[in-house]
């Protein structure tokens, strides 16, 4: 990430902004990983505390809870970042149109929560939608404090703030399920982790205060940008939640609980790099465009290492699936290693997908961005359901593999979309992506044959682990290894000048 910044932050004076940028990758990664241990240390602790059924529903909840994020956000923060105003009455109006986006949120949420009880057929739902959703009405009086510090690059403090708050959920969920194994340990936790980052918005971050202010100027420039973040919004929650509204109507809870683990595990390469794309990448690609109305070669200057690091981290999932379910979690969840396999093999096309949109999203070609995220819907709506129907008809108990395989085919409709609509904007190799799908279907294929063998001869799990990822990194070396000798090279320039 260092020298990529450097290559597409061109000219003495963009150097600060290629440090900030270094600086705020590595506080992105560091922030990103300590959530995730925060995470999978809740869900272990969790699994042995609450019944498979509880997870089902934190599905459908995370579900909900993902798209009143979504909702509630309605483009005011890429909307902040992009735009020049950054005076009290644009920033103040974005913060008031953010409130009440919020409580229409939670209101909308209030009123569905019965009818989605009865079609889900939870009648723990009617009553726990209202507490869950009031996550958005907190989240609208979020500081915009967030926004205008990731501007800047700027983005140590809201790292700390974000993992100080999931600390705070995971300990108040642990400390409720102790005394109380229900799903109300899960609510107690998403609303503690919401308060936190709110309060910690407005005290610990440093700039103005946020009060309400109503500019119509503002408000029409704020709606006239975030009209197509809206549709794209609405079009990212239906493609990334689609699986999980339509397995819950087709699973039992306990088997939608088993795939949500599954999912927790194969996207955290995706989730990570995706993070990344948003808060750094996206900043890069837009001050780019706007020197050069080109992206140019730093398009792939900047993705390659992205790219090679998700290959070499999906292989692995690919591989080690199993293993690494069989690690984390007890008897109760062995299914899920096969489902981390197909899931990983999705997420590695999501990457390589996310980082033409965000090149999209950078140039301004957001219609482009939402037509690649709504042919993931239509392939989801239509692959997922045939997955499961094909496969109960073959034989009763294949029908949630065949949905699972449904979805992650889905994932390469949004990717062909992506790569098209991106080609007169960026210089990529011919080919490059086939080589890097090839490279990742022989290392994880091998890698899942070498765990199959690891396992008959009943190794210890952690043995197990750590030689699947040996040989896994070793597959990968001579792939990355040139970028690593031409990094490194740089880098003694750099220091010799």
């Amino acid at each position: 990430m260092t020298e990529t910044t450097s290559d597409l932050a061109a000219g003495e004076e963009e150097r600060p902004l290629a440090g900030r940028a270094e600086r705020g990758a590595v506080w992105v990664v560091i922030g990103y990983g300590g959530a995730q241990v925060i995470r999978l240390v809740g869900n272990i602790v969790l699994t042995r505390l609450l019944f498979a059924e509880a997870f089902g529903i934190m599905a459908l909840m995370a579900t909900v809870l993902q798209g009143l994020e979504l909702f509630s956000d309605i483009g005011i923060g890429p909307s902040l970042i992009q735009n020049e105003r950054q005076d009290p009455a644009f920033v103040n109006t974005a913060w008031t149109m953010q409130v009440v986006r919020g409580l229409a949120i939670w209101l909308i949420a209030c009123a569905l929560a019965v009818p989605l009880a009865a079609f889900y057929q939870a009648e723990q739902l009617a009553w726990l939608l209202p507490i869950v959703s009031a996550t958005a009405l907190l989240a609208g009086f979020n500081s915009t404090k967030l926004f205008t510090l990731n501007r800047d690059l700027d983005v140590r403090r809201i790292t700390l703030s974000m993992v100080i708050a999931q600390a705070a959920g995971l300990a108040a969920m642990v400390a409720w399920a102790l005394f109380d194994r229900s799903v109300l340990s899960l609510v107690a936790g998403v609303l503690v982790t919401s308060v936190t980052r709110m309060v910690l918005s407005h005290t610990y971050l440093p700039g103005a205060r946020n009060h309400l202010t109503w500019e119509p100027a503002a408000a029409q420039e704020l709606v006239r940008f975030g009209r197509w973040i809206f549709i794209s919004t609405l079009l990212t929650f239906l493609a990334g939640q689609a699986d999980r509204v339509i397995l819950g109507r087709l699973l039992s809870l306990d088997r939608l609980g088993v795939y949500y683990i599954a999912g927790v595990i194969a996207m955290i390469p995706s989730e990570a790099l995706g993070r990344l794309s948003t808060q750094i990448i996206f900043p890069l690609y837009s001050r780019a465009w706007e020197r050069d109305r080109h992206l140019g070669e730093g398009f792939e200057t900047v993705r390659r290492p992205l790219v090679l690091l998700a290959g070499w981290a999906f292989s692995g999932l690919i591989a080690g699936g199993p293993t690494a379910v069989d690690l984390l979690y007890d008897d109760r969840y062995q299914e899920a290693g096969w489902a981390v396999q197909l899931l990983a093999a999705s997420g590695f096309v999501q990457v390589l997908g996310n980082t033409y949109g965000a090149a999209l999203w950078a140039t301004g070609h957001s219609r482009a961005a939402a037509a690649a995220s709504f042919a993931k819907v239509v392939g989801i709506a239509v692959l997922l359901p045939l997955g499961f129907y094909l496969g109960e008809a073959h034989a009763p108990g294949l029908g949630f593999p065949g949905a699972v395989l449904g979805f992650a085919v889905s994932e390469l409709m949004r990717y062909l979309a992506s790569a098209v609509a991106c080609r007169s904007l960026v210089s990529t190799r011919a080919g490059s992506d086939t080589w890097m799908f090839l490279a990742v279907a022989v290392a994880g294929s091998a890698g899942a044959l070498l765990e199959w063998w690891l396992r008959v001869l009943e190794l210890h799990v952690v043995l197990r682990s750590l030689i699947i990822a040996v040989v896994v990194s070793l597959a990968w070396l001579p792939v990355g290894w040139p970028l690593i000798r031409e990094r490194l090279a740089r880098r003694r320039a750099r220091r010799a000048g």
